[in-house]
């Protein structure tokens, strides 16, 4: 073949170049579609049967398109479909609808996106493929008086949303753009975390490849492995990643070194959504994060305010709630949440998927859906609000707190016999208590948290039980505080937001200490809180 000769006979290389490239686009698609196995395979084991359909129509149609190139210079058939694209307005408006709907279902949350993501290079082509079709569409005739008006509007109009895009964009660099990072978000693979502290700190990076708001894992062979668990405490947005308790742990460890296997130990904090015990104390949620990770050591930080789930009615987000005779009932219907809850925290299992990525990054798009989400919310269990206003605030009061705590116990008996005792592995269960503006008004060490019948170490004191029950080492941060000699304004400097927040940097670096000196060193014992179970 002579490749001189070869160009010579191109006479359009913009048409060919557009071909091959979308031929190439589909070929990649189809390595994509072949390669996934339905969840109902029933031709050759591998293919339901709409997706074997699926699979046909779209080999045809990528078929059809690659016998375009037996005539590369005849562009008469494209020229044509874009004529009457635009000058028959309805049409055009209506592919270009149908196309975008195709598109929105790839990026908005809803069961259709759940399928897209097992087709990230499908994906990926496709919005390629639309925004050449969409620039074709709106440029091509551009100085045709008889093309129509409104797709030279359209075309501005575009403009403009890239302009207001870009200005989200500068202006988040300074903070002054809506955050667009939710505590219930799941994160994935180097998406974009976008924050804004309750102390007004811009949080303003990037997840690591495996979609935690933490620095890079070393995972390194046959090293010991520790797991910090726990929902946004943990997760800690309200800071930059290198604060958070997982490094200042590890830090404490490499300095102490209690055992020669600790000296290049690995700590790592899987924080996840703010969905409270029934993701974290899930023996599913994390027998799937020790398959990916194998750690050695789970350190589960529990919040006393917020983490007993109980409501009085079922929802979407209701795993348990209370039946009018007063029966705990798990809410049937609220697997499919608590399913798709787990597979939060996994979406760093599946690689990075072009869609999530995108769509953390644009700002408009997250900004869009933070205002179409209304979230449901299930009414609370009663209980007295005259001396606690706390969230779920009966599990400070005695005659109210029992089934809250049988819950977690459930939840915890189910995650030892399931996860913890197969695999060998510690566990350590800590206590976050909570600590009210009411509290803050007392001063020095002789403080209290009784107020009225409600006493704000309660559900710590009951969760001690619990895990000693189970057979899980405790660690009670409310005690281990009143033993250390704690003062009010030490307290308070742990948490942000005037001391009702998350952890302040002082407060992940406090929990750490005592973590490590509890868990690790050993150096304290039952009257700072500390219980080491076997």
């Amino acid at each position: 073949m002579n490749l001189d000769t070869l160009e010579e006979q191109i006479e359009k290389p913009g048409y060919l170049l557009l071909i091959v490239s979308i031929l190439m686009l589909l070929i990649i698609g189809w390595v994509n579609l072949i390669s996934v196995q339905s969840e109902t395979p029933v031709l050759f084991n591998w293919f339901s049967i709409p997706q074997a359909v699926i699979f046909v129509l779209y080999t045809i149609g990528m078929i059809k398109w690659a016998m375009l190139l037996r005539h590369p210079n005849n562009d008469d058939w494209f020229v044509n479909l874009i004529r009457n694209l635009q000058d028959r307005v309805w049409l055009g408006l209506t592919v270009l609808a149908v196309l975008a709907l195709i598109l929105g279902s790839m990026f908005v949350p809803n069961r259709l996106m759940d399928i897209w993501l097992f087709y990230p290079a499908i994906i990926a082509s496709f919005i390629i493929a639309f925004l050449l079709f969409l620039v074709i569409l709106l440029t091509v005739r551009a100085g045709d008086a008889n093309r129509p008006q409104i797709w030279k509007w359209i075309g501005f109009a575009g403009i403009g949303l890239l302009a207001v895009e870009l200005l989200l964009q500068a202006g988040s660099l300074i903070g002054i753009s809506p955050a667009t990072t939710n505590l219930k978000a799941p994160v994935g693979p180097y998406d974009r975390i976008y924050y804004v502290s309750s102390e007004g700190e811009v949080i303003n990076n990037m997840a690591n490849k495996h979609g935690w708001h933490y620095p890079e894992f070393r995972l390194e062979e046959d090293g010991h492995l520790i797991a910090i668990t726990g929902d946004v405490h943990v997760k800690g947005f309200d800071l930059p990643k290198e604060q958070n308790i997982g490094l200042q742990l590890n830090s404490q460890l490499a300095q102490s070194a209690s055992s020669p296997e600790l000296e290049d130990a690995e700590v790592i904090s899987l924080g996840f959504p703010d969905y409270g015990t029934g993701l974290f104390l899930s023996a599913t949620t994390i027998g799937h994060n020790h398959e990916v990770y194998e750690f050695d050591d789970l350190i589960v930080m529990f919040d006393t305010k917020s983490d007993f789930q109980t409501v009085t009615a079922p929802s979407d987000e209701a795993f348990y709630y209370y039946e009018e005779d007063g029966e705990l009932v798990l809410h049937p219907q609220s697997r499919p949440s608590r399913h798709d809850a787990a597979h939060f925290t996994l979406w760093f299992s599946d690689g990075v998927k072009p869609n999530r990525l995108i769509n953390s990054h644009v700002m408009l798009a997250r900004i869009a859906q933070q205002l179409a989400n209304s979230e449901s919310t299930a009414p609370k269990v009663p209980a007295p609000q005259e001396d606690v206003k706390l969230p779920n605030s009966f599990m400070f009061y005695e005659d109210t707190d029992d089934t809250g705590h049988f819950i977690v116990d459930k939840q915890l008996e189910e995650l030892v016999s399931e996860v913890i005792v197969p695999l060998d592995m510690q566990m350590l269960l800590v206590t976050i208590p909570p600590f009210t503006q009411e509290f803050y008004s007392q001063s020095g060490t002789d403080w209290s948290t009784q107020y009225g019948e409600a006493d704000l170490l309660l559900p710590e004191q009951e969760l001690r039980k619990t895990a000693e029950k189970n057979g899980v080492s405790f660690l009670a941060m409310g005690a281990y505080m009143q033993a250390k000699g704690l003062t009010v304004a030490d307290i308070q400097a742990l948490f942000l937001n005037n001391g009702t927040g998350y952890f302040s940097a002082e407060g992940h670096a406090f929990f750490a200490q005592a973590i490590n000196e509890c868990f690790y060193e050993q150096s304290i014992d039952q009257l700072l809180g500390c219980d080491l179970r076997k």
